[in-house]
């Protein structure tokens, strides 16, 4: 196929190429953990891991019976959906949703998630 300068051009236009960034390797070691945190920042990707982390942490912060009782739970838009099969259970977390939103901020950090909405 023998591509002109014209259509080069309108291949460049249409299809920009991305910037690469350039990655010098470091003179001294570092740990896994900021290697790690370097390259979800390079990739885009801490909010999707931060989201799966919360997501199946439920278990862990709120014990087996209630996650036993938990059908379905999403993060979206800093707020915690979580779908329960008994409802007298779902009231009762209602009633403690400062509680539970303390542990998860004491675990996450301020902001990760800001509501629960039990459905």
């Amino acid at each position: 196929m023998n591509l002109t300068k014209e259509k080069l051009k309108a291949t460049s236009i249409m299809y920009p190429k991305k910037p690469k960034k350039e990655f010098e390797r470091k003179s001294k070691p570092t740990s896994l953990g900021s290697a790690l945190d370097n390259m979800f920042d390079a990739y885009n990707i801490r909010d999707k891991f931060d989201k799966a982390d919360i997501e199946s942490s439920w278990e862990e912060i709120m014990g087996k019976p209630v996650a036993d009782r938990t059908s379905k739970i999403f993060l979206k838009d800093h707020k915690l959906f979580i779908r329960l099969t008994s409802s007298p259970l779902a009231q009762e977390l209602a009633i403690s949703k400062q509680k539970i939103l303390t542990k998860f901020a004491e675990r996450f950090g301020e902001g990760k998630v800001v509501d629960l909405v039990f459905i």
